[in-house]
């Protein structure tokens, strides 16, 4: 149920941001588009204004010259009325020519007029633009308190997101913990069960065998003697005292019948350290287990430790520098956090190690030292000198033929794994090789191209820093490189200049993508990658 709702709860957060950033875009795309009309209308009437200044101008300017021109025009005729009546065609003349520009200058204030009055038209209509303008420009800024309002929730809801995926990490943690207990202890049931199991087995096994033995193996002979104890093995050959001497038919039915019963003794034997071998071994390997991870665990502790004393050092410092500094300092707790809680689970998986093991050696404790246990189960090795003092001749050598026959099995496997090693670290030396020099061709390659990039070169030089080889504990100097290689080999900073050579890529495809070096280059950079997927899959 948890895990349901935690899942609705991130669907329907999900679905609230795509909400609010689609209210945001549409917000933005009318803001924009509003913009736009604004400055259009402010253009026109800047337009509008300028023109109107310009009419002005050209209508005063035409009506002082039409205003001169017929001053100008009296004046001459007056003059020449002053003069002798011969100069009538003359005057009449210079009439005419005023008269002429006089409806020219005319016409041009008509035009002009015209022009004036569809331009007061045009201002009669700016007003409707300015009413337009105004409400755009609410309208703009109504959209900008929203488009802030909506800015202040997507921070707010991110806020809540980020709370909510916090606490959904802590329920998956301590989820994963409660289910990390309960296999533990189902584990340890299983475990509980199948000893148990074993040890009725055994004791079925024992319990047969001693009713075998209780068995009469013959109806013409009767035994006088008590049934002997399990631990008691008769003799192979005579079966009665020197006095009690039975007839020849009888004592060699009495030899086959031991004989049959110490190879059943033996096979049962040999069975029962087969398992305690076997039951050891798994007890050993088991314990061998769990102490790696146990010391796989610490590692990684110490690590988190290390983490996390360092992000509190980071934080407290930014604490320091003020006020301001405290909301820099809020990423830091939620990681200070994420540490501790990774630590406490990783304490949590260290005791269960430590419980587990203990455990398994109060187990080997007990059965050592219990008084009731068998000779074969009397600690991790078999008593051999008890298992060897209650057997036969017959059913030593028994043993012994099975003992060589398990050593020759596993000497087979030990020599079959250790050729499989041999041909492994092989390949692993003949590909650290082959990484080598492809790592050399990679380290030039990069080095002409950083010669005319800057950039490139910064990037290399951050990406191969800190690749010389530790100092030399004994003698205090730092080893050489091989001759091969300029910088020491590693899969992760192969991989950190392969991400550098795809940036000189890009560049070398955005200049020329046609170039015969690009695809020089680019076939090498494939094979860095096919190099470096093996080294990764080598390695894990």
């Amino acid at each position: 149920m948890d895990v349901e709702e935690s899942s609705d709860d991130s669907d329907s957060e999900t679905d609230e941001k795509e909400n609010f950033q689609a209210d945001l875009a549409n917000v933005t795309c009318e803001i924009a588009i509003k913009q736009k009309l604004i400055d259009e209308l402010e253009n026109s009437q800047r337009r509008l204004h300028t023109l109107k200044l310009q009419y002005e101008q050209k209508l005063m300017m035409l009506q002082c010259k039409i205003r001169d021109t017929q001053l100008e025009r009296d004046r001459v005729l007056l003059n020449m009325n002053t003069v002798e009546t011969g100069t009538d065609d003359k005057s009449r003349k210079i009439k005419a020519e005023y008269e002429k520009k006089l409806s020219v200058m005319n016409k041009e204030l008509q035009k002009l007029q015209s022009a004036q009055k569809e331009h007061a038209r045009l201002l009669k209509n700016q007003s409707q633009y300015e009413k337009q303008l105004r409400k755009l420009q609410v309208d703009v800024a109504e959209m900008k308190k929203t488009k802030v309002r909506l800015m202040k929730q997507m921070k707010e809801q991110q806020e809540k997101n980020r709370m909510n995926e916090s606490r959904r990490n802590r329920e998956i943690a301590s989820l994963k913990k409660d289910q990390r207990k309960q296999e533990h202890q189902l584990k340890l049931l299983e475990a509980q069960k199948r000893q148990q199991e074993l040890i009725l087995r055994r004791k079925t096994e024992e319990v047969t065998a001693l009713r075998r033995q209780a068995r009469p193996s013959s109806g013409k002979v009767v035994r006088k003697d008590p049934v002997q104890d399990s631990s008691y093995r008769p003799p192979s050959g005579r079966l009665y005292s020197s006095g009690n001497a039975a007839p020849n038919g009888t004592r060699s039915s009495y030899r086959r019948t031991a004989g049959i019963y110490s190879t059943r003794i033996a096979r049962n034997k040999w069975q029962s350290l087969e398992r305690r071998i076997t039951d050891v071994i798994m007890q050993r390997m088991t314990i061998s287990n769990m102490e790696a991870d146990m010391n796989r665990l610490l590692k990684q502790r110490e690590e988190l430790t290390k983490r996390k004393e360092k992000v509190i050092r980071k934080r407290d410092r930014l604490s320091r520098e003020g006020p301001e500094a405290e909301k820099a300092a809020v990423p830091h707790n939620e990681e200070v956090d994420a540490l501790t809680a990774n630590i406490d689970y990783i304490n949590d998986g260290i005791a269960d190690c430590q419980a587990n093991i203990m455990q398994m050696e109060e187990t080997k404790a007990r059965g050592r030292f219990s008084p009731s246990a068998p000779p074969e189960e009397e600690g991790d090795t078999v008593d051999i000198s008890a298992v060897v003092s209650s057997c036969t001749l017959t059913e030593a050598r028994f043993l012994l033929d099975h003992f060589m026959l398990l050593a020759i099995n596993k000497g087979l496997q030990a020599a079959q794994k250790e050729s499989q090693v041999k041909v492994m670290e092989g390949r692993l030396k003949q590909t650290e090789i082959t990484s080598a020099t492809q790592n050399q061709l990679l380290f030039h390659m990069l080095k002409e191209k950083a010669e005319f990039n800057p950039e490139l070169d910064a990037l290399l030089g951050n990406a191969l820093q800190g690749d010389a080889p530790p100092a030399c504990c004994c003698s205090g100097r730092r080893e050489e490189p091989p001759p091969y290689t300029h910088t020491w080999f590693n899969p992760a900073h192969l991989l950190e200049a392969a991400l550098i050579f795809s940036v000189l890529l890009k560049l070398d495809n955005s200049v020329q993508n046609k170039d015969h070096e690009s695809v020089r280059i680019r076939l090498a950079f494939q094979e860095v990658h096919r190099v470096a997927g093996e080294l990764h899959d080598g390695d894990y």
